[in-house]
């Protein structure tokens, strides 16, 4: 086993964080309808977010993802597309926190090893 020895970068961790947000951000509507497509079919029950004391059961039919999107917008409205997003932005905040938080504690158990340009040791086997 070889062991190579590369310096990460904080800048471009943040950059990397940064650009699956853009992507997931992105793709959060094609992935709602993706997984319309995939329930409809199924015995699936929706809880009543506004009352809280129902369910319904989710009934749908699509012939394609054209006529899903139609139907979604349609039905619930263009917002309902990022119906996830509050969970993506809290997860990438957790991300960026976890992150930012293993920084400072190598950089206080290391401070021989402190950087002036802000990196990060880490091994990676290739």
């Amino acid at each position: 086993k070889q062991w190579y020895q590369r310096r990460v970068r904080g800048p471009e961790l943040f950059a990397g964080t940064i650009h699956c947000l853009v992507a997931d951000i992105t793709l959060l509507p094609l992935e709602i309808i993706m997984n319309r497509l995939h329930l409809q079919g199924s015995r699936a029950i929706v809880d009543d977010v506004l009352d809280a004391r129902h369910v319904f059961p989710y009934l749908s039919c699509y012939g394609s993802a054209q006529q899903c999107l139609e139907a979604l917008v349609e039905d619930e409205g263009a917002s309902s597309l990022w119906k996830g997003l509050s969970a993506v932005l809290l997860q990438y905040t957790v991300r960026i926190a976890v992150v930012q938080t293993a920084k400072l504690a190598l950089r206080y158990l290391r401070p021989s090893r402190r950087d002036h340009n802000d990196s990060l040791s880490v091994n990676v086997e290739k």
